[in-house]
């Protein structure tokens, strides 16, 4: 637009000059002429000569806003007052606030630093950058856009929600049931309390001064301290998620993961991950097999915040693509998994894998629950059940009930928890352990 009134102006100015005869006139309508020609010069060289720096966090969590710096130099003599930038993010980052590219003017052989705020909305691995640039000319007649390459990596953990602390199935050392907490009264370090004196309890442990305040003897407890071993199988089959964006049930399924890991791990207790059809899983120490086959196996567990920082890592990273099942998972490590320790499968899919993973863990001894992200009520009006078995057509994820499912898992002797769309996790999870449907 601009261009086309400088082109009307200089023609209509030299219409008039060549009718009056005017030098003055003939002399504007050379200039405006020529403007469009500087104009394009010199914004062509407000183009180059640049160099961006990015800093940014390296780890970040769905919904939380992560500041981002980019460190600009001007490497040329000549300033460059017209310039706009904005790094090209991929889908599920987020600016804050106003999204247009930033005006940054430069000084010659200056620097300037400007900050933005990056929202991600979905755990993964992205890319940040890189780096488009749009120089313009002082009148914004042309503009010349180029790239930075330079990009820098974030990865997206993802979300955990507070769970109730739930002691897994089989971690109890007095057989208990699912619903007993790590804070059991007996031998242990941690104060619990001080009650009367019942006949057989040591003498070593009476509470003298509480037991002259009340007249009668008193006695000190302890927490107990339960060592809880958790493995957690993800079954992340090609096809079985259902659901579309953020609310799938691969992405209810990672979820559930990180709280339970984050659960068992920040009270000091052991966790693995294993994902079937992916070697070396978060948590382990472990390398795969012979022939390539790429399950998982653990040589020892692992505990603390690096153990969950590694869980989360990969968590951050799976997507629905694997041909393995959870059988093929559960048969490589299972021979691995120390005694009284708890085995909870992670799936949105309930056929004759499954079925063979659960059963062989229950048939060794050990202590199984299976987490069933029903499929069904993630479906979208028109999305057809996935074929989830890698050979050809066979069992759909969403085949059966949860009712079904419920009723299935406990004739395999686990423990189920039916996890549906839009309900609350926690709750969920305390009316399976309280042994509701």
């Amino acid at each position: 637009m601009k261009l086309t009134t400088l082109t009307v102006s200089t023609a209509f100015i030299l219409i008039v000059a060549t009718l009056l005869n005017i030098d003055q006139l003939y002399a504007m309508a050379g200039m405006l002429a020529a403007l469009p020609l500087v104009c394009y010069f010199v914004g062509r060289r407000q183009n180059g000569g640049l160099r961006a720096a990015r800093r940014l966090e390296t780890v970040g969590v769905p919904g939380r806003s992560l500041p981002v710096t980019l460190e600009l130099k001007n490497c040329d003599p000549w300033p460059k007052r017209h310039l706009m930038v904005q790094d090209r993010l991929p889908p599920w980052l987020e600016r804050d606030g106003d999204v247009r590219p930033m005006f940054t003017p430069l000084a010659a052989s200056g620097t300037n630093t400007l900050t933005y705020h990056l929202r991600p909305e979905k755990r993964g691995c992205y890319q940040v950058g890189p780096l488009e640039i749009t120089a313009t000319d002082p009148l914004g007649i042309f503009q010349f856009h180029h790239e930075l390459p330079e990009t820098a990596e974030l990865l997206v953990y993802p979300s955990a929600v507070e769970l109730p602390w739930v002691f897994p199935p089989g971690g109890s050392p007095y057989g208990a049931s699912s619903l007993h907490t790590a804070e059991m009264r007996g031998e242990g370090s941690e104060f619990y309390g001080i009650r009367e004196y019942q006949p057989g309890d040591p003498l070593r442990r009476v509470h003298w001064r509480s037991s002259a305040r009340m007249g009668r003897l008193a006695v000190v407890e302890y927490e107990h301290d339960v060592s809880v071993d958790l493995t957690l199988v993800l079954d992340a089959r090609r096809g079985s998620e259902v659901g579309v964006g953020i609310e799938t049930t691969l992405e209810t399924a990672v979820t559930i993961a990180a709280s339970l890991a984050r659960l068992v791990l920040e009270r000091g207790n052991r966790c693995r991950l294993v994902i079937p059809g992916i070697p070396g899983a978060a948590g382990t120490q472990g390398a795969a097999p012979p022939g390539g086959a790429g399950y998982p196996l653990r040589r020892g567990g692992a505990r603390g915040l690096e153990a969950l920082h590694t869980i989360l890592e990969a968590l951050a990273q799976v997507q629905a693509e694997q041909t393995e099942t959870a059988a093929d998972g559960v048969a490589a490590v299972l021979p691995e998994l120390e005694r009284d320790s708890t085995l909870a499968l992670i799936t949105s899919v309930w056929d004759e894998p499954a079925q063979r993973a659960v059963a062989a863990v229950t048939d060794s001894g050990q202590a199984a629950m299976v987490v069933y992200v029903d499929p069904g009520s993630f479906r979208v009006s028109g999305q057809a059940p996935a074929d989830t078995s890698p050979s050809g057509p066979g069992t759909h994820a969403g085949d059966g009930s949860p009712d079904a499912v419920h009723a299935q898992i406990r004739s395999l002797r686990a423990q189920p928890v039916i996890v549906q769309h839009g309900a609350d996790l926690a709750d969920q999870f305390i009316f399976a352990m309280a042994g509701r449907v």
